[in-house]
């Protein structure tokens, strides 16, 4: 089968498109044919060498998938020979603790899709039963590999980890972004008032036509905190999904109303991150992390793609040969949401 192997992190780094064999599967895997797979801000900075830890040498990346089964071990059930499927973040063991309570995205004994393992930046993928979801005619092959990130990463950050409620307000750094985006967009699904923070002017007016209240520009001159505080007769917002990272946590911090809570969801550079401590203890605020997805919010996902409340963002396809076009892109800030990999 064809794939794309990292052989060396860099600025630009190597990747060699080549022929390897195919995977053999147990009998509780799949082996499904990669339909399309999506290229997550997470591949981008394993490709400069900013994140190092837990990747293999000559790493197939890749962990936004969707595939069709085209072979099942004797174990697997509800799962059939043609299916369409989408893959969860983690090939998990379906029987530890974690996995048994629905946490299968923190399985014991779970090694990363495209991280820790092969990824669907190749032609076909061995997949565990447990981390395979079926989906619905109606989501196409081209979208349904942003199902669990970005979307469930976005619906597990606004639900389990903020329950945030209709009529809070919501703003969101990297609002352009593959994940910002659908994060933006599932927040006024959620009944929220949205602040979309861009620092591309170009794509202000895209995210004006999904639907957000407020889209805010995000300079070196003014921080965007200043802004919101601003358009919310100095309140500010109760709830700042950070997209980006370090480059703007004190902004973030500063747009919060009192009780507000930061939720960090990624990390573009790799700075230090600096806060007046007395900000966070006298406003009562509360910072957290959030990361990967569950089984439910997938589904919830495609709940909201079915009523119209979500449009997943696709910037373009490309063949998966193109993959160093599509890094470039990223390191330009070129995109408007995800680019997809698809033959």
């Amino acid at each position: 089968m064809k794939a794309v192997v990292l052989k060396q992190p860099g600025t630009v780094p190597i990747l060699s498109y080549v022929d390897i064999p195919e995977p053999s599967i147990k009998s509780d895997e799949l082996l499904i044919k990669v339909l399309s797979a999506g290229f997550c801000r997470h591949d981008f900075l394993v490709m400069n060498g900013t994140l190092r830890r837990g990747i293999p040498s000559d790493p197939i990346l890749g962990h936004e998938i969707c595939g069709e089964i085209i072979e099942k071990g004797e174990e697997v059930e509800n799962l059939n020979i043609g299916d369409r499927i989408v893959t969860l973040l983690t090939q998990s063991c379906g029987t530890c603790e974690q996995c048994q309570s629905d946490n299968e995205h923190r399985c014991e004994n779970g090694i990363g899709i495209g991280h820790g393992s092969q990824g669907g930046f190749a032609e076909f993928l061995a997949v565990k039963q447990n981390s395979a979801i079926l989906i619905p005619e109606f989501v196409s092959s081209d979208i349904a590999c942003l199902l669990t990130c970005p979307i469930g990463v976005g619906i597990q950050a606004l639900t389990d980890i903020t329950n945030i409620k209709p009529g809070s307000s919501v703003a969101i750094t990297g609002a352009s972004g593959g994940l910002g985006i659908h994060v933006a967009q599932i927040a006024k699904a959620m009944g929220c008032s949205t602040f979309g923070i861009t620092s591309s002017e170009g794509k202000i007016s895209s995210l004006m036509e999904l639907g957000l209240d407020e889209v805010i520009l995000s300079s070196d001159d003014l921080e965007f905190s200043e802004i919101i505080q601003a358009m919310t007769a100095d309140i500010g917002v109760d709830v700042v999904i950070d997209c980006v990272g370090s480059k703007y946590f004190s902004s973030c911090i500063n747009s919060l109303a009192s009780n507000g809570k930061l939720i960090l969801l990624g990390e573009l550079g790799n700075a230090k991150a600096q806060v007046n401590l007395a900000e966070i203890l006298f406003r009562d605020l509360t910072i957290k992390g959030s990361t990967g997805a569950r089984r439910k919010h997938v589904l919830k996902g495609i709940d909201l793609i079915k009523n119209d409340l979500l449009r997943p963002v696709v910037h373009t396809k490309l063949p998966l040969k193109d993959l160093l076009i599509a890094f470039g892109w990223m390191k330009e800030n070129k995109l408007f949401g995800r680019i997809v990999f698809a033959d």
